[in-house]
């Protein structure tokens, strides 16, 4: 049992908790889509003062817009307990969840710039978490 490939989580599916669905197969895939909070402000801004006022004005409360992202996701995967590849390559029914995040990137952190993410997803196939679920997400640039 502990040797099984595990679905959920940040690294698989968010908005399900990692191991609620387990077997001997794993596939999954990721989708994001995001926009700069700048990119937002300026769509947004009266542009009143020219562009020398925007591109001046990108720094609230000591965070730089260019690097909050707002972003989008949705993730599918599947766990099978066969050894066909063909099973798990197959477009047909999968687990699946999707949410929304923010993203602050290029924080300084240990000698590295580190990205933060939090944000909310939902899969309607969770039995833990009906609701969806808050998630965290830490990483490190090389």
């Amino acid at each position: 049992l502990f040797e099984l490939m595990r679905l959920g989580g940040n690294g698989s599916v968010r908005g399900i908790e990692n191991g609620e669905f387990v077997g001997r197969d794993l596939a999954y895939d990721q989708s994001s889509f995001g926009i700069s909070a700048l990119a937002l402000t300026d769509l947004f801004r009266k542009k009143a003062g020219g562009a020398a006022a925007v591109a001046d004005n990108h720094n609230i409360g000591g965070f730089d817009l260019a690097n909050f992202y707002l972003v989008g996701f949705y993730d599918r995967g599947r766990v099978l307990n066969s050894a066909h590849l063909a099973d798990l390559l197959s477009v047909g029914p999968a687990l699946h969840s999707y949410g929304i995040a923010g993203e602050l990137r290029k924080l300084p952190g240990g000698g590295k710039l580190a990205n933060i993410s939090i944000g909310w997803a939902k899969s309607p196939q969770s039995r833990l978490h009906s609701r969806g679920v808050m998630i965290i997400g830490v990483n490190f640039d090389f």
